[in-house]
């Protein structure tokens, strides 16, 4: 994949977003809260592809160099990266499908990473879990993607 400079100033960008957004928000980013506000920036996937899968997955690297889990934290950005791709792939036919593929991924794999951490049973932690993630990988960047496009209609990849 060729990055052209649009492209890596737009993985930048989300790169640094995410990573800020979810250390000022901490208390509820990690754990089993888990409502990470900065997932609200995955909607960018659809929009602009590549580099922001590219950006989100380096963000998720960047914020989880701060978590409470410790290092198995850092192994998140391979498996939610490829979910991440979903978004983009999905989103002619459905970009609330791709939201769906990464609110299960995110949902089971963040709850094994605490269960494994804490000693809990898994599906007591995914039931605390999976609202959360919920609320901050679907809720959340379908509410931005719709306000994004309402008011950036040229960039609504349905209407090229």
């Amino acid at each position: 994949m060729r990055m052209r400079s649009r492209d890596v100033v737009i993985a930048v960008v989300l790169a640094s977003a995410y990573a800020a957004c979810t250390h000022v928000l901490a208390p509820i980013s990690f754990w089993l809260i888990n409502v990470r506000v900065a997932n609200a920036l995955r909607c960018f996937a659809a929009i602009f592809g590549w580099p922001a899968v590219v950006g989100l997955a380096v963000g998720i690297l960047l914020a989880n160099i701060i978590s409470p889990l410790g290092a198995i934290d850092l192994l998140s950005p391979l498996v939610v990266g490829p979910s991440l791709a979903a978004i983009y792939l999905l989103r002619r036919k459905s970009v609330l499908a791709g939201f769906a593929v990464v609110f299960l991924t995110v949902s089971l794999w963040v709850s094994f990473m605490i269960s494994i951490v804490a000693g809990m049973p898994f599906l007591t932690v995914f039931a605390f879990v999976a609202p959360g993630v919920f609320v901050s990988d679907v809720i959340l960047p379908y509410a931005l993607l719709r306000a994004i496009l309402r008011v950036m209609p040229s960039w609504d990849w349905r209407r090229r």
